[in-house]
């Protein structure tokens, strides 16, 4: 991951983000290249670092549509 890529995520986590528990793998690589980790305590699968809240509201802010904001 180069510095550019490395702004649009968090810090790895090491534990479950739904049920606490440290016992998480990694699971597969998607397509871009993103680990997906689950957690053998609950089975969850989550990205892996996941993307910062700054990220998403970049991305979202350019996200809209005349029909969502017609009559507000």
């Amino acid at each position: 991951m180069n510095n550019k890529d490395m702004r649009k995520f968090d810090r790895k986590v090491s534990s479950c983000p739904l049920c606490e528990s440290a016992d998480i793998n990694n699971y597969y690589r998607d397509f871009r290249g993103i680990d997906i980790d689950k957690c053998n305590g609950c089975g969850v699968q989550f990205m892996n670092p996941q993307y910062s809240d700054a990220y998403l509201h970049d991305f979202y802010s350019n996200y809209t549509s005349d029909e969502w904001t017609e009559g507000r």
